[in-house]
């Protein structure tokens, strides 16, 4: 609407200067009238295009599109030179004057006025249109591409939750059957010690949110409850050494991601029957990534029930998580150490607020 309001008023001015000039600055009485008769069809003639540009924005086809609008704009141009031409021969009547006969000549040189205006008023709307059909496709591709976006953020959300969930029923379990074995077997107090370290341990592992990065203090922290939880059940039969180095303690991990290794450790490491063992965990930078590893000293070449040799879900969760977070950044190795076995984990090296995430 601005454009052909802006269009016919501009030829409304430029048409007026012409004929003053054309009548030495005095125009006759009907000249207004007849310029105000040619601008309101003209309108008319451009509201006609407009339609027509609506009506093809759906067409698939750019020729196509150019081709008809080309075929109504000469059509509505030749339309209003017509009117042009007869309202100039009939306009002087309306104020006494006499009608002129129509001039070919005339008709024609109105025609080639107009089919360059409608032809550019034409083009004007359908580029304007283009415009706006890339400028919606622009914001759909934005939005699609942020719900995409937080889609897979909620996927890999909900993954996670999920690998995490995994692991807290299946330690609740474990230690929930050995707190009812020990009060079967009449052992009250170690029952009693065995709940409160599973109580310290559920108040640590529920401090932070959800899979959210933790510094390693903290999480080693964990692994200190989980530990107090196993040394009841098996007292004086584990040396337990943990490395880590104070320029690391502040390094952020995802959290409980070392105790599903740590529990693998102690249950292989662990056989009350064949005396002590002992547990590593070492913290260690190399190459801007934070390596820890968890290595036991083996249960004597056997193999205790329970133990997890292969690629367990405790192990296997953990790949997974480390896979999902970091990509292609991270990974977990296992070897076999002689008689133990050695989990390494390696991640990219981050540091935090280690008040904060403690």
């Amino acid at each position: 609407m601005h454009l052909t309001l802006g269009m016919w008023f501009f030829c409304l001015l430029t048409f007026t200067a012409s004929l003053l000039v054309a009548y030495g600055g005095v125009l006759p009485r009907w000249l207004p009238v007849w310029l105000g008769l040619i601008t309101t069809t003209g309108m008319l003639g451009s509201l006609a295009v407009w339609a027509a540009v609506k009506r093809l924005e759906r067409s698939r086809s750019m020729s196509t599109r150019w081709a008809i609008l080309a075929v109504v704009a000469t059509a509505v141009a030749m339309l209003q030179s017509l009117i042009d031409t007869r309202l100039g021969n009939l306009a002087p009547a309306m104020f006494g004057g006499h009608v002129s006969t129509f001039r070919l000549e005339a008709f024609a040189l109105n025609c080639l006025i107009y089919v360059w205006l409608f032809g550019f008023y034409a083009a004007a709307l359908e580029l304007f249109s283009m415009h706006e059909k890339a400028s919606i496709h622009a914001r759909r591709s934005a939005d699609y591409a942020r719900q995409l976006a937080e889609a897979r953020e909620l996927a890999r959300d909900a993954q996670l939750q999920m690998l995490r969930f995994q692991l807290n029923p299946h330690f609740l379990f474990n230690t929930l059957n050995n707190i009812s074995s020990l009060v079967v077997s009449g052992e009250g107090r170690r029952a009693e010690l065995m709940i409160a370290g599973l109580c310290r341990f559920l108040r640590a592992s529920l401090t932070p949110a959800q899979d959210e990065l933790i510094a390693l203090r903290h999480e080693l922290t964990l692994i200190e409850a989980y530990l107090d939880v196993e040394g009841v059940r098996f007292p004086y039969a584990l040396d337990v050494e943990i490395d880590c180095p104070n320029s690391l303690e502040s390094a952020l991990v995802p959290s409980l991601i070392l105790q599903p290794l740590v529990e693998n450790a102690v249950k292989y490491a662990l056989t009350p029957s064949l005396g002590r063992s002992s547990l590593r965990i070492v913290a260690r930078e190399q190459d801007e990534a934070l390596v820890v590893s968890i290595i036991d000293g083996g249960a004597n070449g056997a193999t205790p029930v329970g133990a997890v040799v292969g690629p367990g879900i405790g192990l296997q969760n953990v790949a997974r998580r480390i896979e999902v977070i970091y990509g292609a950044s991270g990974r977990l190795e296992v070897h076999r150490l002689g008689e133990g076995f050695s989990a390494r984990l390696h991640i990219p090296l981050r540091r935090g607020d280690l008040e904060a995430a403690a």
